[in-house]
């Protein structure tokens, strides 16, 4: 799909590209059916998503495939492999699908942060110099 004609120039172009790839990233669809940047990883070291991304970047020439024609290095179930796709659209599942694994790891980070709770004790059994209790 080609840039809009009302587009003008190579900033108009990317504008239309970028939206086309929040596009195709809102549309993603993980293994467990939901949002892959919202799935719970399998492990720590998860790295089905970007496995992925990874198959849709390389050329078709350099995605050693098994019998059913799926790519070996493909991390997810059989069916959700789109085979097929015109360069551009492999291309643009890919950024997608980093896109996800970006937010995945933000969202990481976000759920991480701990917040240190500070509590003012007194000496047990004395009270404060200025007579708060």
């Amino acid at each position: 799909m080609s840039a809009p004609s009302s587009v003008q120039g190579a900033a108009g172009i990317r504008v239309a590209l970028v939206d086309e790839l929040l596009v195709t990233r809102t549309g993603l669809v993980g293994p467990d059916r939901k949002d892959p940047a919202l799935g719970r990883p399998l492990s720590v070291e998860d790295d089905a998503v970007q496995m992925c991304a990874a198959v849709y970047a390389l050329p078709s020439q350099f995605r050693e495939t098994g019998k059913s024609g799926i790519p070996l290095m493909w991390a997810w179930p059989w069916d959700l492999y789109q085979q097929g796709l015109a360069r551009r659209e492999e291309l643009l599942l890919a950024a997608a699908l980093l896109l996800s694994a970006v937010e995945r790891i933000d969202r990481a980070q976000l759920q991480d942060v701990r917040h240190l709770q500070t509590v003012a004790t007194h000496e047990v059994g004395r009270k404060p110099a200025d007579g708060t209790v």
